[in-house]
């Protein structure tokens, strides 16, 4: 449960920052990875996508067995839970007035694909 809790709490973190500059997102976000690998989460990563440039941020380890760091192409699965903060977020982001309910996700977010493909590359 806490490596899902870690997840969601990295996404929340991402989508909080997007009006950021890319490099104190960045900064943000490790700053984040750090305390909740501090908290007691094993390990945790995170993808910052900076338009021509992306960057892997990690903090931890993959498991606890070899103690080795979480390396950039290691994955970490984050479950349904996640599901829950984002709307939490979005409907924070509503009361704000920052989106509005009825929009697109692509006005917000004009690179990402519909249904369940995003992450995949085309060919």
């Amino acid at each position: 449960m806490r490596s899902h809790l870690a997840a969601a709490v990295v996404v929340a973190t991402s989508l909080a920052l997007v009006g950021c500059s890319t490099i104190q997102r960045a900064v943000d976000v490790q700053s984040d990875l750090v305390s909740l690998t501090r908290s007691g989460a094993v390990g945790a990563i995170a993808t910052l996508d900076g338009g021509n440039t992306t960057t892997v941020l990690t903090s931890g380890v993959p498991n606890l067995t070899d103690g080795d760091s979480i390396g950039d192409n290691d994955r970490v699965r984050i479950g349904s839970v996640t599901q829950a903060f984002t709307a939490v977020l979005v409907l924070q982001f509503v009361a704000e007035g920052t989106i509005t309910l009825g929009a697109l996700v692509r006005q917000y977010l004009p690179d990402q694909r519909a249904g369940h493909t995003a992450g995949q590359r085309a060919c």
